[in-house]
This record gives C-alpha cells, sequence and structure tokens, in this order.
C-alpha cells in the first residue's frame, strides 16, 4: 500500500529564525536552511534566484538584517540553483533510517511542510503579514528509485544528480554514515489553499488539525492522534522535532491527496 510521508523543511525558529513566505499571488516559497557545517558545500543566498528574481532580493524585503548565508537547497522544486529543477530529496543519519525503517519506497509521496507566514506588497517591496506563522504543506515528490551516491557515479542516467548536495556532501562526516536521494519524475509546489492548512487556525503552529481522513490513521512519531474524529476534524499536537512522519493510505487519505495535488503550480 502507497505510503504518505510528511516531510518538514525550510525557515523556521531554529533554521533561519523566520518562516518561509507565501507570496501575494499565493505562490508558497520555502526559503532552503542555512549551512551551519562550515566543511558543508551550500550555495549562497546571492547565487540563488526564484522566477528570475535574486532570492536575496526577496529576504532581505521581508527582514532587512538579512545577510548573505550559504543554503543546503534540497529539495530544490523551485530551481533556485539556476539549475534544471531536480526531482530528488536527500536524507541521511538516523531520519534516513527511520524511512527505511517504514519501508519508504517506489510511488510513495513526500509532502513538504514547513512553517509559512503570509505577505503583502508594501512601499518596502514585499513585508510579513502581521499573523502567527503556521505549518503548511508546499510541495510534493512521488518517489521513482531511491539512489546512493555510487548509483549515481555509474549510471550515467543519474549525472544531473551530481549538483545535489547530498552528493557534492558525500564526502563529510554527517553524510558519510548514511545517505541517498530519493529521486521522482513527479514532483511540483503549491499555491496555497486552506487544505494546505495544517496548523489549526489561531493556535500555535504544532497544534495541527486536520480532516476526518486520518482518523485511526497511525502517524509515525505519533502516539497522540486521535482515534476518531471530534466533529469535521481531528487535532493534535505534532511533535516539534522529527523530519519526516510515515503513514499508510487509504481511499479516504487517497482522495485528500488527489485534492492536495491539484493546487500544484503549473510551470
Amino acid at each position: 500500500m502507497k505510503k504518505i510521508i510528511l516531510s518538514r523543511k525550510g525557515y523556521d525558529d531554529q533554521y533561519g529564525g523566520k518562516p518561509s513566505v507565501i507570496l501575494p499571488d499565493g505562490t508558497m516559497l520555502s526559503f532552503p536552511i542555512p549551512v551551519l557545517n562550515p566543511k558543508e558545500e551550500g550555495k549562497k543566498t546571492e547565487e540563488l534566484s526564484f522566477r528570475g528574481q535574486p532570492l536575496n532580493e526577496i529576504l532581505i524585503q521581508l527582514d532587512p538584517k538579512h545577510k548573505n548565508k550559504k543554503h543546503h537547497v534540497d529539495p530544490d522544486l523551485y530551481g533556485l540553483s539556476g539549475n534544471q529543477c531536480l526531482g530528488a530529496f536527500g536524507q541521511g543519519g538516523a531520519a534516513l533510517g527511520h524511512l527505511n525503517n517504514q519501508k519508504v519506497s517506489k510511488g510513495d509521496v513526500f509532502l513538504f511542510f514547513g512553517t509559512f507566514c503570509q505577505s503583502k506588497k508594501s512601499f518596502a517591496g514585499l513585508e510579513f503579514e502581521k499573523m502567527h506563522p503556521f505549518h503548511a504543506i508546499f510541495g510534493y515528490l512521488v518517489v521513482d528509485k531511491i539512489l546512493t551516491m555510487d548509483d549515481i557515479d555509474i549510471n550515467p542516467t543519474y549525472e544531473g544528480l551530481k549538483v545535489h548536495p547530498h552528493y557534492l556532501n558525500k564526502k563529510v562526516e554527517e553524510y558519510k554514515r548514511a545517505n541517498a536521494i530519493f529521486f521522482g519524475k513527479d514532483f511540483g509546489y503549491f499555491r496555497f489553499a486552506e487544505i494546505l492548512r495544517l496548523t489549526k487556525p489561531g493556535y500555535k503552529k504544532t497544534w495541527w488539525q486536520l480532516p476526518k481522513a486520518f482518523a485511526n490513521v497511525k502517524i509515525s512519531y505519533h502516539e497522540n492522534v486521535a482515534t476518531s474524529p471530534a466533529g469535521e476534524f481531528i487535532e493534535f499536537q505534532s511533535v516539534a522535532k522529527g523530519q519526516e512522519f510515515v503513514m499508510e493510505s487509504n481511499p479516504e487519505l487517497e482522495d485528500w491527496l488527489s485534492a492536495i495535488l491539484k493546487n500544484k503550480i503549473e510551470p
């Protein structure tokens, strides 16, 4: 049976210090996290762009104190690095061990979520709305293959993945122990709609409100999910840490997933 994986990515209080942004036209732009390890390669903010606009310009408008940083651009659903968009998401260490233990494989779907805030145009160009940041799903990837770095070395089909940060940093200590790239040709990012919101409106971002389809669904790392819905939704405290939350799909979740994917922004 297909698995659906909620995968936490992008800026938040710990990494970046700000939320990612929902642009005034509804586009969900997840800012790639800063690289903290000086031995690790990453793309500088000034090397990244979105729809032809330097990412630096967007970040400075939202945060005048923003300084140029190196970023871990993964997954690059937007083509921020100036390369062709890669349907590739890297994972390593204990988080990769969790995905392996959950038997994530071909056909499974990653739904990438992060901390977001809506924005508006202003005299300065762009500013965050005055609101509590919230968790929301911003993109997806359907897995075709799970690749090791050796797979990429020996198969010219995957030559383009040699620019991926998990390949470029394969000799860095944190990546040596366990490292893989989840590759797929079906991927993309979303225009915001309420179905993409995970956080209950008006609550702290880790308090989630999900549709009835999640009743009785086991979500890895969560033992506090309601077994029966209260009203139209189920509500629970999502864990503050943890990168991937895995669940087995069912017909109701498939319908929810189909509705999620309708919000894809076509290139």
